[in-house]
């Protein structure tokens, strides 16, 4: 993430680039690998996409509590990750650019960055003190989470926080699209963690264990196939400044 510009309001423009992709998968298909720091000769098809976002990346406009407003610069990402596969048909790739504006479009992107990080409150907040905040994702698994974060102490310039979440289902959202496939969610569960702030630069480092259960929808070509669900996650955020 680097600085670029400051707008009259005090909005910040921050460009971002990936440096760094890895990547382990294991399922009931086969199980797949790849590190862009030791590449291997011919990178795995499920992760060309992914190979191709080292040195991309886009710019996002930021508010000083830390809330995502614009994201610019996708579309040439897009073209770089697109370039990267070769596909079989024209329709082949019009679906995985579908897959790709659901996952990395703006409002995933503002919904990732604003998730990463918290907005913080505009007024002071004493230790033992809490403030809760709404998060609403549309994008892939529509989700409402109710956060409620305490400040546990401040020593040596950092704050220790604690977060609890309450997560839920967005309501007649209808169905992901994925082409062949439409997917809908029903989900709920709880996340709770422990978050890092540094005063100076507000960088944040953050450990956030997620459980959640419920169902999946699936409807393929009409036939409808109902899954249950169960997900246990771990989401862990390090942050750090680079002097220059």
């Amino acid at each position: 993430y680097s600085v670029r510009s400051e707008d009259a309001a005090g909005n910040t423009w921050v460009d971002v680039q990936y440096t760094w992709v890895h990547i382990e998968q294991e399922t009931i298909l086969g199980s797949m690998f790849y590190d862009s720091d030791n590449p291997p000769a011919e990178i795995p098809p499920g992760a060309q996409a992914f190979a191709a976002l080292v040195g991309n990346g886009f710019s996002m406009l930021i508010t000083q509590q830390g809330k995502v407003l614009e994201v610019e610069g996708l579309e040439a990402m897009y073209e770089q990750m697109l370039q990267a596969i070769d596909f079989p048909d024209a329709a082949a790739e019009q679906q995985f650019r579908q897959t790709l504006e659901q996952q990395f479009g703006e409002e995933a992107l503002k919904q990732q960055m604003n998730g990463a990080s918290f907005e913080f409150p505009l007024e002071p907040i004493e230790i033992g003190e809490s403030w809760t905040t709404t998060t609403e994702l549309t994008v892939l698994m529509p989700m409402v989470i109710e956060s409620k974060y305490t400040l546990r102490s401040v020593e040596g310039g950092l704050a220790e926080l604690e977060m609890r979440s309450q997560v839920s289902s967005v309501a007649n959202t209808g169905p992901v699209d994925f082409g062949t496939i439409q997917v809908e969610y029903s989900v709920s569960g709880d996340q709770q963690g422990a978050v890092q702030v540094d005063l100076a630069s507000g960088l944040t480092n953050s450990q956030i264990l997620q459980n959640l259960s419920g169902e999946m929808v699936m409807t393929v070509e009409g036939e409808t196939l109902n899954v249950p669900i169960s997900i246990h996650s771990t989401l862990e955020v390090e942050s750090s400044r680079i002097e220059s």
